[in-house]
């Protein structure tokens, strides 16, 4: 089980090392949101959805051409900014993080590309489990009681009985 704070939270401290503005977000590779952070000037939903489109129909190169690898990432340089995108689990989710083009001191596409990299590493450590088709192998969220243990008074365990 994936809590939507922790992981808004891993999508979050991606931008603070970068430069101000700009947004992270992990969605499906059909372009369902499943979290997001920043992108205050942007709907979420608009840039998923065209991600997505872009990154199937680039996927299909390797395809048609075997001289070419599998597609792992993918810098756009878009209108006020740098979109990079990353996929997950075999292409099964895209982590995209965008940059707000800053004039006085551009982010260099090489530190770009390692943020990404580091929040593709961040959100497979974290949420992997979950995020890859294993749920029982996933870690209850934190906080959560013990199974068997009493929850609001009631013994879990009575219930299935």
């Amino acid at each position: 089980m994936i809590r939507s704070k922790d992981l808004h939270v891993a999508l979050r401290e991606s931008l603070t090392e970068g430069p101000a503005g700009g947004g992270a977000m992990l969605t499906t590779k059909q372009g369902a949101v499943l979290a997001v952070a920043g992108f205050e000037a942007t709907e979420p939903k608009i840039v998923a959805a065209l991600t997505a489109h872009v990154w199937a129909h680039l996927a299909l190169v390797p395809t048609k051409y075997a001289a070419v690898g599998d597609l792992r990432q993918l810098i756009l340089d878009v209108e006020g900014g740098r979109l990079a995108l990353g996929e997950l689990f075999d292409g099964a989710y895209l982590v995209c993080l965008y940059a707000k083009r800053d004039a006085s001191a551009p982010e260099p596409v090489a530190d770009h590309v390692a943020r990404l990299r580091d929040l593709q590493a961040k959100v497979a450590d974290q949420f992997g489990d979950a995020l890859s088709g294993d749920p029982a192998a996933a870690p209850p969220p934190a906080g959560s009681p013990p199974a068997g243990e009493t929850v609001l008074g009631t013994d879990a365990t009575a219930d299935a009985r």
